[in-house]
């Protein structure tokens, strides 16, 4: 299924979230985005994926997502703005008594789209140099963020904006390897990691996640 916007394009398959992305005619995904984790010790993997309209406007159009395994369901809403924003809401519901020791959230952009960052907020406060919390330049090596409402990841015309209000339900060992990103050769991921150290929930309990990766692109002159 393929949502078109203002110069934006989003498809969505039979897994979580977007399987491609495409920003002023360039496709800057490497591969689906991918929601995968661990819960006790075996390794979460969906299936019976569905995606289905739920309600379009003159200004917007939301589809829902499901998959499931026999730990969990997760349950995603995605709602695509004629402007371009793209907003996910997105829920891991228990089906049983489980601990989950992991849960991460993979954005995989093809490297040369992703060559430069900006990100707010991502390092301790320090008093007396305020942009000393802030992150811009060139992406050389692993970066490792603190939990960030606004981090962009592009080159000279195009990237990724993800933006999230709130880290509710984000359990994290490290709090500054909460968000990375990962140059690799022809890919560089964006990772969110959502749950790395264990967290139990009982039969019906969920962790609800809100995020918006969308697609930017701006013109030089």
């Amino acid at each position: 299924m393929e949502v078109g916007v203002w110069g934006r394009r989003y498809a969505f398959g039979s897994t979580p979230f977007c399987q491609s992305i495409e920003t002023s005619g360039a496709e800057i995904l490497a591969s689906p985005m991918a929601l995968t984790g661990q819960a006790d010790g075996e390794s979460m993997i969906w299936q019976n994926g569905r995606t289905s309209i739920e309600q379009t406007s003159e200004t917007s159009l939301s589809l829902t997502q499901t998959a499931e395994n026999d730990q969990a369901t997760v349950h995603v809403k995605a709602t695509v703005h004629f402007d371009d924003y793209a907003v996910f809401d997105c829920r891991i519901q228990a089906r049983r008594q489980l601990s989950v020791q992991k849960l991460t959230l993979d954005i995989p952009l093809r490297a040369h789209y992703a060559t430069l960052c900006q990100a707010i907020g991502v390092y301790p406060a320090d008093p007396d140099i305020p942009m000393k919390r802030h992150f811009g330049g060139a992406v050389r090596d692993d970066l490792a963020f603190r939990f960030s409402p606004s981090i962009w990841l592009g080159d000279e015309q195009r990237g990724l904006c993800w933006q999230a209000k709130s880290d509710q339900d984000w359990h994290r060992a490290n709090e500054q390897k909460s968000i990375e990103i990962l140059p690799r050769g022809d890919v560089t991921t964006f990772r969110a990691n959502l749950v790395n150290v264990p967290t139990p929930l009982a039969a019906g309990d969920a962790l609800d996640y809100k995020f918006a990766p969308v697609g930017d692109a701006f013109q030089t002159h």
